[in-house]
């Protein structure tokens, strides 16, 4: 099951904490698989199991690359850090393309664009992404 996909979440539907994390990702444009333990039949089995594996709580547990990276705090200091987006990539959870594609100045403003494409793993779907600065010098 860990090793279906990039990123596999195991969550409960009731969960405030689950819920949290699934979105984290999707907003990241990553497309994990989700298994829902209260709806699927082996799934108190799968919570044990977790459980047994150090999840404490069972859910959310989500595995990278076939590992367990482990639950929602593990998950939210991995982002703070800023070690979960390369450990994504690494993964081919998520895939960015990155550019300068406009960068005009005149006197006392500039603006400057970046473009970033992402796509979903597991899909031919792709997120344009369009950030615009307007940087202004006021002299005074």
């Amino acid at each position: 099951m860990v090793s279906e996909r990039p990123v596999v979440i195991f969550s409960k539907s009731s969960c405030c904490m689950s819920h949290t994390i699934k979105t984290l990702f999707c907003d990241f444009g990553v497309n994990p698989s989700v298994h829902e333990l209260d709806e699927i039949p082996r799934g108190r089995e799968i919570e044990q199991a977790l459980s047994r594996l150090g999840c404490s709580p069972s859910v959310p547990a989500v595995f990278i690359a076939g590992e367990l990276v482990g639950g929602a705090n593990e998950v939210m200091s991995l982002h703070l850090n800023r070690s979960l987006i390369p450990m994504l990539k690494k993964a081919g959870a998520l895939w960015v393309w990155s550019t300068i594609l406009y960068n005009w100045s005149w006197p006392y403003s500039s603006l400057i664009t970046h473009t970033y494409i992402y796509k979903y793993a597991d899909s031919n779907k792709y997120v344009l992404v369009i950030e615009i600065y307007v940087c202004t010098d006021v002299i005074i």
